[in-house]
């Protein structure tokens, strides 16, 4: 064998790191390819590997390197497919059932050290090439962390400004049919029909789930409840491991397994239930709006979603995509909380302008007859009252950013924020100036009435109404969840 870290040794160990196209028409190749098959061996402690790697390749082939962009490809296969080694090697071993025969890969992300950052950074880049022969493990470690090292330190300098992040794999030995049992979705996931994983398992028994987007945690406390482990199962668990363990509920149909301990957590976790997102913010409602779906709690997620109706200032599917967390409700939901925003702040919006409109017509709005003008000067009086509150009308519409009239979809504006600008509305008619500055000792306006004030604010109070949550019912229902 050479003294070259071939390629088709990594393309055996990993071939999900290869392209397709990147197949030799070889058909001594396609034959070690065809023997990329996974085993496992009787572990004797916990601590010993519980994956072996592929028993794939005795003899190499040197494969020809057709320029410098293609020795650059390999270079870059070298690095990826060493750093997977190195992870596994590194995989920290969770084992839920000694004879288990499913591994669940998950990843765990960990910010880097400043330390391990700038240690990185220093080490060379050696361009001669990759080196490595079958020896110990120690041999093959030293090498995967030469080639970790120096693919690290090409990308150092953006890797501080970004706050990297150094993946961890854990590896977690469950029994197949304990999750085949409880997880329709894991049960369609192994049927050798359905998909690769299915076929592997029936194949060779036994087989590898990657789940790089499953928070391990979620997944630990979730497989323990699977495999009956009750003692290890937290009573009491923080929001945001709820709202991972929601997540994950809802991805894999664990409703019904987890139903008990569900009530529990949500029990403790609702002492500090949100009131108003201005006071709790988003990421908590986000987080109780995800939760009280998931696991069908109606008055909760009644309360969640009359707080996004009111008090959202966006599309609630651009807050979502904004979050950090990537909430399962379905997009039915999110529709018609954004529906009934728009409706309620066009309604509210609608109410100004006509207000204002109403005002800017030739029309007289005020019918005050100050009891010490002549009757001749009461039009004169009217007009002036009107315009009067008309500028002070925009000018408070201007001061709480309401002028220009905004327009759907209404960003940065709720529904609460308007309705607690109209109500400190500060508009002064003329009538009153009259009131307040004539010292006719019979001063009296008879018939004062204004469109803006009580008039107004009596619209918005059943367009509140109306604002008052959905019923998590009809919607389990309309989406046969039930």
């Amino acid at each position: 064998m050479t003294n070259t870290f071939q390629p088709r040794f990594l393309r055996a160990l990993f071939p999900q790191q290869f392209p397709e196209g990147q197949k030799s028409s070889s058909s001594h190749q396609a034959h070690h390819r065809n023997k990329r098959v996974k085993y496992i061996h009787e572990p004797s402690s916990v601590q010993e590997d519980i994956f072996e790697e592929y028993d794939a390749v005795d003899t190499v082939d040197t494969i020809d390197q057709g320029g410098e962009d293609d020795e650059n490809q390999l270079r870059l296969e070298h690095k990826s497919c060493a750093k997977a080694m190195i992870r596994r090697k590194m995989a920290e071993r969770v084992t839920i059932d000694p004879d288990g025969d499913l591994l669940l890969i998950l990843n765990e992300r960990r910010k880097c050290s400043k330390r391990k950052i700038e240690a990185l950074a220093v080490v060379p880049i050696d361009d001669s090439g990759i080196g490595m022969e079958r020896g110990t493990d120690g041999e093959v470690a030293e090498v995967l962390e030469t080639v970790e090292e120096d693919s690290y330190n090409a990308d150092v300098e953006k890797e501080k400004e970004k706050k990297p992040m150094e993946l961890k794999e854990i590896h977690m030995l469950v029994s197949s049919k304990h999750m085949v049992l409880v997880s329709p979705v894991f049960k369609a996931m192994l049927q050798w029909s359905n998909f690769k994983d299915g076929y592997a398992m029936k194949a060779h028994g036994k087989v590898e789930v990657p789940l790089p987007d499953d928070d391990p945690e979620a997944m630990r406390i979730l497989v323990d409840i699977v495999h009956c482990h009750h003692k290890d199962v937290p009573r009491k668990v923080k929001l945001g491991l709820l709202t991972h363990l929601a997540i994950l509920v809802d991805k894999y149909r664990l409703h019904e397994a987890v139903q008990i301990y569900s009530d529990m957590w949500i029990s403790h976790a609702k002492k500090r239930f949100p009131s108003s997102m201005a006071e709790d913010g988003t990421e908590v409602c986000l987080q109780w709006l995800c939760i009280s779906w998931v696991f069908e709690k109606s008055r909760d997620f009644t309360a969640m979603t009359r707080i996004f109706q009111q008090e959202s200032t966006q599309s609630l599917s651009e807050m979502i995509s904004d979050s950090a967390w990537d909430i399962p409700v379905p997009t039915t939901v999110i529709d018609n909380i954004e529906q009934d925003r728009i409706r309620a702040l066009d309604e509210a919006i609608s109410a100004l302008r006509d207000t204002i409109e109403t005002y800017q017509t030739s029309t007289l709005v005020c019918r005050g007859r100050p009891t010490h003008l002549p009757i001749d000067q009461i039009p004169q009086h009217n007009k002036q009252c009107d315009a009067m509150v008309l500028g002070m009308l925009i000018k408070e519409a201007i001061y709480h950013n309401l002028y220009p009239l905004p327009e759907a979809p209404y960003t940065g504006h709720s529904f609460i924020s308007i309705y607690d600008s109209y109500q400190n509305f500060d508009i002064k008619n003329g009538c009153e100036v009259v009131l307040l500055c004539n010292s006719h000792p019979d001063k009296e306006v008879k018939e004062s009435k204004h469109v803006f004030g009580d008039v107004l604010m009596d619209l918005l109070m059943p367009i509140e109404e109306s604002l008052g949550g959905l019923e998590l019912n009809g919607f389990k229902v309309s989406l046969g969840l039930v």
